[in-house]
């Protein structure tokens, strides 16, 4: 279970304080996680008192940049007086003696933090924010010898603890530690408004109508499944009362043989004209509906987002920012939604046409392959796959994650992203809508990453719920 509060943001106003102590007082003793770590109780005059929030402070501060940056804009947390469930408060000390009581262990040159003491429903909680460490930034270790730690030791976060590190956690705080030059430097932020009109879609209307076609399709091998044992029966009992009965006669005055011989010539008069019985297994022939039906499904969709664009300005700019002297090359943005959203490209919505027939029905079971004359040109050609790298990729998942493929961009320079068409439920309308991103470049080491919010209006557009669905009749 997670915390019940949006976390991606920095906590920094007052009101954003309180509401992370209350979602910490409601959570589950299992959310706590490398970037929060909170105590019920702790006395701030004794050494282990300080010795144990220096020690949370270090191992935030020596987190990954990368790692940190999802939540909180990657700002850590040490909360005192408060647990889940619990709210015990700390009696308000000075910040500058609380400051003082740190520094022998975090030194004069350590972690960049702060404190406040935040009341929530009348007791004082003690709130510490350690700034999001940065790609560059020295190691940062214990200066004052503690019980079994001496000076130097260097403490990490693991999860829900702050613990020794290891040699590998060393490695990677070292790579962190070097010079910047060879760094990715890269910033995202929405261009423009960031805020859209919430559009229903009725996707609940089209996934009903899914399920009726699949009844519809799959009835004829039901029915099949069900019969074909009886026929057959009924078959190896008519064998048998031929072998036993060759000359018997049926009321027209025709021999048995004599039926199965017309039949025989109708079925190669079939075979003549291009006809073929049933030439799929049962298995084949239920992979072909499926294959319809999320063709159909996403068809039907693309054509629910054409008209939802022509009635609502959904659009968002992604702008691209580089913050170093140096030129980054070959980039990738990568944006994480994970609210129940649909996402299009803008390109895609202005130069498709509105209206367009979904994918042509297969044949029902049992009913014979027509002749090749007959059949679409396009089924007989095929499609040629576009060799062309496209400029965005977009998953709807969920979550929905949509990538830039950005190219390059000069020291010092910013740059529009290719639109995407966001489309917000009604049931987020009035919402903030978090979303993380990160970028890389082919000639950078690490991945920059922040998260970004974007936000659903307060009046929504429902689309109407009939003729969801514009069959081509095949």
């Amino acid at each position: 279970m997670a915390l019940s509060i949006e976390t991606t943001r920095a906590f920094r106003r007052p009101a954003d304080k309180q509401a992370l102590i209350e979602a910490v007082l409601n959570a589950q003793p299992t959310d706590e996680n490398d970037w929060l770590e909170w105590k019920s109780e702790l006395d701030l005059a004794t050494a282990d008192g300080r010795f144990t929030v220096a020690k949370h402070i270090l191992g935030m501060a020596n987190r990954l940049p990368d790692r940190a940056a999802p939540h909180a804009e990657g700002c850590g947390y040490v909360l005192v007086g408060v647990e889940p469930g619990n709210l015990v408060g700390l009696q308000p000390i000075d910040t500058a003696v609380l400051d003082q009581g740190l520094r022998p262990y975090l030194g004069s040159d350590g972690p960049q933090w702060s404190a406040d003491f935040v009341s929530v429903r009348g007791a004082p909680v003690l709130m510490i924010t350690v700034e999001a460490p940065r790609w560059g930034d020295p190691i940062y270790c214990l200066h004052r010898e503690y019980g079994k730690f001496n000076a130097g030791t260097i403490f990490v976060r693991r999860r829900a603890s702050t613990e020794r590190a290891d040699p590998s956690e060393v490695a990677a705080l070292v790579e962190r530690a070097k010079p910047r030059t060879d760094r990715i430097g890269l910033s995202v932020t929405w261009d423009g408004p960031s805020e859209v009109v919430p559009v229903d879609l009725r996707l609940d209307l089209l996934d009903a109508w899914l399920e009726n076609e699949r009844r519809e399709l799959l009835a004829p091998l039901e029915r099949h499944r069900t019969v074909e044992p009886k026929w057959q029966a009924l078959d190896e009992a008519e064998r048998q009362r031929q072998t036993n009965q060759p000359k018997q006669r049926s009321t027209d005055g025709l021999t048995v043989a004599r039926l199965k011989e017309i039949e025989a010539q109708a079925n190669r008069m079939k075979a003549t004209l291009g006809f073929r019985p049933e030439d799929r297994s049962p298995e084949d022939y239920q992979a072909e509906v499926e294959d319809y039906l999320s063709e159909a499904r996403e068809t039907a969709i693309d054509q629910r987002l054409l008209k939802g664009a022509a009635l609502a300005s959904v659009e968002l700019g992604l702008l691209l920012i580089n913050l170093t002297e140096r030129n980054f090359a070959d980039i990738e943005v990568e944006v994480e939604i994970s609210a129940p959203i649909v996402a299009a490209r803008v390109s895609w919505i202005e130069n498709t046409l509105p209206f367009f027939n979904l994918p042509a029905r297969p044949r029902s079971w049992g009913t014979p392959k027509p002749p090749a004359w007959q059949r679409p040109v396009f089924e007989r050609l095929g499609s040629r796959p576009s060799r062309r790298q496209p400029t965005m990729q977009i998953d709807n998942g969920p979550p929905c994650r949509i990538i830039w493929h950005a190219g390059n961009i000069r020291p010092l320079s910013q740059r529009t992203l290719e639109q995407v068409c966001v489309f917000v439920p009604p049931s987020h309308a009035r919402e903030g809508i978090p979303a993380t991103w990160k970028a890389t470049a082919s000639d950078a080491v690490g991945v920059a990453g922040g998260s970004i919010t974007f936000r659903a209006g307060a009046d929504a557009i429902q689309l109407p719920g009939e003729e969801l669905i514009e069959q081509s009749g095949a």
